[in-house]
C-alpha cells in the first residue's frame, strides 16, 4: 500500500497568488471532484481496505493510514450519485470529525482551481470550478463525510 506524499514543488505559493490555489482533482467514474489541496494528508495506492459489518452504504471499509484507522467513503456512492464500487486510490482528507479517505477510478492529480463558474447541484458541492481544460465540482469535505456516515 505505497502512500503518495502531496508535492509542492518551488514556487507554487507566487503560483497560488496569482492564479488560485491549488486542489487534488479525483476521477470518481467519468466525473471529475476537486478537493483543496491543504485539506489532503496524502493518496494511498491500492488501500488494503477491511470491510466494516453494518457500516452505511458509502463506507467501503477502513484502512490504516501510519497506525491511525481510516474510514474510506465510496465517493460517488456519498455524493448520490454511481458509486465508485472499490477504492483504486484513496486521498486521505482532512475533516470536521477527523480523517477520512476519498475513494479515486485513478490517480489523483493536482491543478490550480480557477474561479468559481457556477454552482452545484450536489449536496457537498461547493461550485464548480475550471482546473486546466475541464470543470470540477469542488467538494466541501466535511458536508461529504456527515452526509455519508
Amino acid at each position: 500500500m505505497p502512500l503518495l506524499e502531496p508535492f509542492e514543488p518551488l514556487g507554487s505559493r507566487a503560483a497560488e497568488q496569482e492564479r488560485g490555489p491549488r486542489a487534488l482533482v479525483l476521477e470518481v467514474g467519468a466525473d471529475r471532484y476537486a478537493v483543496a489541496l491543504e485539506q489532503v494528508r496524502v493518496v494511498v495506492d491500492a488501500p488494503l481496505l477491511t470491510r466494516v459489518p453494518d457500516a452505511p452504504r458509502a463506507v467501503l471499509g477502513v484502512v490504516n493510514v501510519r497506525g491511525e484507522v481510516v474510514a474510506v467513503l465510496d465517493t460517488g456512492a456519498a455524493l448520490g450519485i454511481h458509486p465508485v464500487g472499490g477504492a483504486p486510490f484513496a486521498a486521505v482528507v482532512e475533516t470536521a470529525a477527523g480523517p477520512v479517505g476519498l475513494a479515486a477510478s485513478a490517480v489523483p492529480r493536482t491543478g490550480l482551481l480557477g474561479a468559481a463558474i457556477g454552482a452545484s447541484e450536489l449536496l457537498a458541492g461547493a461550485g464548480r470550478h475550471r482546473v486546466e481544460d475541464e470543470v470540477v465540482v469542488l467538494l466541501d469535505v466535511d458536508a461529504l463525510a456527515e452526509a455519508a456516515t
